[in-house]
């Protein structure tokens, strides 16, 4: 079983070199800016906006969570 609390090397990297935590996840899964918002049901600009450094509300990170497969407290730590 997948732990859902670790991050695979290339989201580790990505965060090394300064992207935010919502950017590396879904460069890593090789998703589209318009696909994560929708899979996630947010807006592009708003996803684009999160993936700069404006923080999502609580809401938001449940859905990113949800859309990335991860815990929602790793966006949390991160």
């Amino acid at each position: 079983m997948k732990d859902r609390h670790s991050l695979p090397a290339g989201v580790t990297d990505r965060l090394a070199d300064g992207a935010t935590i919502y950017l590396a996840l879904r460069q890593h899964f090789e998703m589209t800016l318009e696909f994560a918002s929708e899979y996630a049901g947010i807006t592009p600009e708003r996803l684009w906006e999160i993936e700069g450094g404006v923080d999502p509300t609580p809401e938001e990170r449940e859905a990113l969570a949800i859309a990335y497969g991860v815990d929602e407290d790793v966006l949390i730590d991160h």
